[in-house]
């Protein structure tokens, strides 16, 4: 019950997130100035692409958890600020890697040598707004 219950409200945060960093404010295209690659990604090629952030993101979000409860801090701004920093920690790598490695024409690849370092701050900007509306879902602002 208690996984069925996180991956629901994952679920509704992940995409009430999608829809406004996306489609309602823009932040990845302005961020980054990769009109094209955000096209592409976001528009063109929607289904693949929804399916395969969702898993992503539940695995950064995951990694943060997990350094928020080993840090056993249950401060709101603390977590966010945790799963900021964590998120751009492996979007960092996966930087590097993109960016030391014979470029290709898959997306991540063409995605971090053209967005640069603003990919892993819109990582990190994106996976901090669905950890705040999951947190908010579950009511645990407060604590």
């Amino acid at each position: 019950m208690v996984i069925n219950n996180f991956i629901a409200k994952y679920t509704i945060a992940f995409f009430t997130t999608l829809f406004l960093i996306v489609y309602v404010l823009k932040i990845p295209q302005n961020l980054t100035g990769q009109i094209q690659l955000v096209r592409e990604y976001y528009y063109k090629n929607f289904v693949k692409s929804s399916v395969l952030d969702y898993i992503i993101c539940l695995i950064y979000l995951l990694v943060g958890i997990y350094f928020i409860n080993l840090s056993k801090n249950a401060n709101i701004i603390r977590n966010i600020v945790t799963i900021f920093i964590t998120s751009c920690i492996i979007s960092t790598g996966f930087y590097l890697y993109f960016n030391n490695t014979k470029p290709t024409q898959a997306f991540f690849s063409r995605w971090m040598r053209r967005a640069g370092f603003s990919a892993v701050i819109y990582d990190g900007i994106y996976l901090s707004i669905i950890y705040f509306i999951y947190r908010y879902l579950t009511h645990e602002l407060n604590h």
